[in-house]
């Protein structure tokens, strides 16, 4: 059984209150992220995103081995996501990168092609190449589930980060989380109309 998921929340930089012109706010956030130092190729993390990793790394420390990334809607998990892919990738972690939906996979695969990282796509009925021995795997849930076990070269990363997680929770879900030693679920709205 899937252990105890544990809840990391992040928001956007606090700052001031005082409105700004659209042109403004750019040049705001521009200098901004010239502050900070990650960077994964044209994306480069805000403040507020690049805690994200040291809070995860706690949480992995202290034992806690699911643990939900928990950002609102425009925070940029995709780009959070990126930049940790970056880290497991340059330290020897294979990571899946695990989904519903064909547009969440044709968007993921576009933002891991602008930040330069090389993967595999699981996906049915699609133009993207398989190699289940790449350091990033981006899946199709459904994909997986249907192929697990029968028609398909499968090795099992060392780290899940599941997108919209929140739902996340059916059987067939766990099944495939239950697999792999870590993972990362990320999320808007942790809270559902089922609960948690």
């Amino acid at each position: 059984m899937v252990s105890c998921f544990f809840f990391i929340g992040i928001g956007h930089r606090a700052g001031s209150t005082r409105r700004r012109s659209s042109a403004a706010s750019e040049v705001y956030r521009r200098q901004e992220r010239t502050i900070y130092g990650i960077t994964v190729g044209s994306f480069t993390l805000d403040d507020y995103q690049e805690r994200s990793s040291p809070a995860l790394r706690a949480e992995f420390a202290k034992g806690h081995n699911r643990v939900v990334l928990v950002a609102p809607c425009g925070a940029g998990k995709t780009i959070i996501s990126l930049a940790i892919e970056k880290m497991c990738i340059e330290s020897g972690t294979r990571v899946a990168f695990i989904t519903t939906g064909r547009q969440l996979i044709f968007q993921k695969a576009e933002a891991a092609t602008k930040a330069g990282l090389n993967f595999s796509v699981l996906m049915g009925s699609s133009d993207f190449e398989w190699d289940p021995d790449s350091d990033l795997l981006i899946i199709s849930k459904d994909t997986l589930i249907a192929r697990y076990g029968k028609n398909l070269s499968w090795r099992e990363p060392d780290l899940f980060l599941v997108d919209e997680c929140d739902v996340a929770i059916s059987a067939k879900w766990i099944k495939i989380l239950e697999r792999t030693p870590r993972t990362i679920g990320l999320t808007g709205t942790p809270v559902t109309g089922k609960g948690l």
